[in-house]
This record gives structure tokens, sequence and C-alpha cells, in this order.
């Protein structure tokens, strides 16, 4: 992707940040960056003009914050792009790297969301209709039908495709209540282990049914007693509870 730049000496206060794709400013890491400053070794922020004359940074949001910290509304060497579209610099945020930090997965599915990007996209619309929000955001609340393990999701929806993802999230909120806690790391991996190799022989009422008798915290206990990665563990967990009662149809995972 080849576009055209220059380097242009920009007062901090000139320059914005979109909030579609950047992350949100980390003041510990500010403080980093101000207490070990080295002219020499700072980066020039990279920034877009955009039609509206409005200058945009894509890379570099935290060094302007340090500068400006330590040297006020002191004009800064910045990388100008011209002629950038929002998409554009989305993809050059997600793609930088180099001396920035890494650009998280939720950050680059964010970015990903906000420009309408067709899985993520598709993944958040399974998980509205499945009773359920996401937030790329706020990634601690404790709320209702809120999935906080954003990666994990969008690493689910990916392996089991959009009706199984659908199914995975629904049987969750019924079957925990909407807790937040039913949608913790392991049991999204863990349903959608059962999903990806015992898809025929589960039945979603039944799932439902037999996952209800326990709270969240009892499936965390049981997988924490049991070897193996977090998914089997999880899985294990909930096929043993499936299976209590049944004789037809159980879920074996040592098949």
């Amino acid at each position: 992707m080849e576009h055209s730049y220059e380097y242009t000496m920009l007062y901090p206060d000139q320059i914005k940040k979109d909030p579609k794709y950047q992350r949100e400013i980390d003041i510990a890491r500010i403080k980093k960056i101000t207490k070990n400053w080295d002219d020499d070794l700072v980066n020039a922020p990279k920034v877009s003009l955009r039609e509206n004359g409005v200058y945009y940074v894509f890379n570099g949001q935290h060094t302007l914050a340090a500068w400006k910290k330590r040297y006020g509304n002191r004009p800064i060497q910045c990388k100008v792009y011209r002629g950038l579209t929002e998409v554009e610099e989305k993809d050059l945020f997600v793609k930088q790297e180099g001396f920035s930090k890494a650009v998280g997965l939720v950050d680059k599915l964010r970015a990903e969301f906000n420009s309408g990007d067709p899985d993520v996209t598709d993944m958040v619309s399974c998980i509205r209709i499945a009773g359920c929000s996401i937030d790329f955001d706020n990634r601690t609340s404790n709320a209702q039908n809120r999935i906080n393990a954003v990666s994990t999701a969008f690493n689910v929806y990916k392996e089991v495709g959009h009706d199984n993802f659908i199914n995975i999230i629904d049987i969750l909120r019924r079957s925990f209540y909407g807790d937040y806690k039913g949608f913790q790391d392991g049991f999204l991996k863990g349903m959608k282990y059962l999903f990806k190799h015992h898809c025929e022989k589960i039945s979603i009422k039944q799932m439902v049914t037999s996952l209800q008798k326990q709270p969240a915290d009892y499936y965390v206990q049981q997988a924490n007693r049991l070897e193996g990665s977090a998914q089997v563990r999880y899985a294990k967990a909930f096929a043993t509870q499936y299976n209590k009662g049944r004789r037809v149809n159980r879920i074996d995972l040592d098949e």
C-alpha cells in the first residue's frame, strides 16, 4: 500500500484521534515513555490529513501524549499522509509494527467492526440474535448478557460458523441466566469443542436443562480438577453434566 507522505511540524492540539479504531490512552504507558524520554529515539507520530483538513493520528498517540506532557503544545515532527481513506487509516493502524506497541486482537476487531468487516459484523449480529451484547471498549463489565471475552468469541465464531455460534451463545445465556461468568474464556472454548466434535449428538434443549442444574462456578471447579487444555477440560465438565441420566446420544470425549 503506497501513499504519499511528508514530514511536517504540527501542534499536538491540531491532531485528533479517531475512537473508531484507536485504543484508549494507557496512562501508565505515557508515564513510562515520559520518564524514559530520549529525543533521539522518538519516532515521528503517523498522521493522516483528511479531505476536511483535519489531522488524525493512527500511530503514535501515546508519543503525542508524552510529548505534550513534557513540552506542552510545542510543535512536534509528524509523518503526515495524504489521500488515505478512513478504511486505509484503519488498515495501517492494524498492520503497524516496529517500535510501536503491538496492536492487540481486540483493538483490531474493534477497528474491523467499525469499518464494516463482514466477519466481525456477523459475529456481533449472531451475539445479538442470541440475546446478548459485546463491547470492544469496556471488557470489565459484569452486566447481564454481556460477553467480555471478545477475542475468544471471535475465534469460536470463525471455527464453528454462523448457526452454531448462535447456538453456543444461546446455550450459555440460558444455562447461566445471562450471568457474565457463563461467557468466560473456558466456557466459550469448551462449548466450541463440543460443537466441533459432537454437534450431531447435542440437543440444545437438553444441554440447557442439564447445565442449568449447577451455577457457573461449579463448572469452573470441575474443569480445574481435570487435565488437558481449557477447551477439553470445560468440554468434559459440560459433557459429564449433559450425560447424567442419558442412555442414548451421550457425548463421549474419549471416543
